[in-house]
């Protein structure tokens, strides 16, 4: 269960990031940080997570992280008849918006959609990384083009 992950950890991972300077670093050294933290993770534990089989470096660990649960983070993120993000979530990336409460609400959500795979040591980073990812992405585009997946027009 999500409970687990207390909130504390969770703030605590996303105030290391906005003070060390996350928010300002390159979608690929996002990747590079998400995919080191969850190689780790991989490493340590006794069974290899269902994203993780295969041979992998910490970049293609991170993109095939992402990929496996894009789904999910889709139907958390995107209003249902495909028009793009929910209004909710276009306000945090409106223009005027601020990045760091952008993180800090995008984290929250995330370890919810990510349940067990960000629990236990290190989730709360791996959440942040993943909202560090997405905040870098397009995401109107990314709700748009679930549409066109589905079929929709």
């Amino acid at each position: 269960m999500i409970e687990d992950m207390d909130a504390p950890e969770l703030e605590k991972a996303v105030d290391s990031a906005v003070k060390g300077g996350l928010l300002e670093s390159t979608p690929q050294e996002v990747e590079e940080l998400l995919g080191r933290t969850l190689q780790r993770r991989v490493l340590a534990g006794d069974e290899t997570p269902q994203w993780a089989a295969g041979t992998f470096g910490p970049s293609s660990l991170a993109r095939r992280f992402i990929d496996f649960h894009l789904n999910a983070i889709r139907r958390e993120l995107c209003a249902p008849d495909g028009s793009g993000l929910k209004p909710e979530y276009a306000r945090l990336v409106a223009p005027g918006a601020t990045k760091a409460g952008a993180l800090t609400t995008f984290s929250a959500v995330l370890t919810g959609v990510l349940g067990e795979s960000v629990l236990g040591t290190a989730g709360a980073s791996v959440a942040v990384y993943v909202a560090l990812w997405f905040l870098h992405a397009d995401l109107q585009q990314l709700c748009l083009e679930c549409r066109a997946l589905e079929g929709g027009s």
